[in-house]
């Protein structure tokens, strides 16, 4: 298991069902998983609660009213720190700055908010994105990175999944090594769509036994 630890909070990045924990980024338990299409949905429809599939349940999520997290890219200062909670509406007095390391920052607020669309790329200082943060049915937060992980069927050619990832402005960042064509995927920036809209879409496909978002979620 992957552990990130700041101050006296842990997180993990899992791929999981929300008590499923995984092995590495992007990686997952090794079990059985019926991964069959459901229901033909690219992922939440207005009005409705964001969701992922995981063992053939519907697991919905709820956007965070305390938190909002950003992966920057560059080297972190002070006037940039200043920019970013300028753009998330954080003052400095309400909120606080959890370094989660590889260039990702939560921002966590004593004053709940209403949840709120991301932030345009423009809106935020160059190299900086903002990443969604959902809460779990337990209250624990998962922030949404732009990975997912997916198992193809033993019949899905190389060929398919190479045009499936084209089609959808996706790339591979490694091969799982312990399930057959499983894979971590990356969610291009002219993709259009976050990983978990991807991995239902992927889901959807029939052509994966599982297609699940990563998040790293904080204990």
């Amino acid at each position: 298991m992957k552990k990130f630890s700041s101050l006296a909070q842990v997180c993990v990045v899992v791929s999981f069902g929300l008590l499923a924990c995984a092995t590495e980024l992007g990686e997952r338990t090794d079990e059985e998983v019926d991964g069959s299409p459901i229901e033909e949905t690219n992922g939440s429809q207005e009005g409705e609660m964001p969701f992922y599939w995981y063992e053939g349940q519907k697991i919905e999520l709820r956007p965070s009213t305390t938190a909002r997290a950003v992966r920057y890219v560059g080297e972190m200062t002070d006037q940039i720190q200043q920019q970013i909670r300028a753009a998330l509406k954080m003052s400095a007095a309400d909120s606080s700055i959890l370094d989660l390391g590889h260039g990702i920052f939560l921002y966590q607020t004593s004053v709940p908010f209403q949840p709120v669309q991301p932030l345009a790329p423009g809106l935020l200082p160059e190299g900086a994105k903002e990443l969604k943060v959902f809460a779990s049915a337990s209250g624990e937060l998962l922030i949404l990175t732009e990975e997912f992980s997916v198992q193809f069927k033993a019949e899905v050619t190389r060929q398919q999944q190479d045009e499936l990832n084209a089609n959808n402005k996706v790339s591979i960042v490694r091969e799982l090594t312990w399930v057959e064509n499983g894979f971590v995927l990356a969610v291009q920036e002219e993709a259009g769509a976050d990983a978990l809209t991807m991995a239902n879409r992927y889901h959807d496909s029939g052509l994966t036994l599982y297609a699940e978002p990563n998040f790293i979620q904080l204990l």
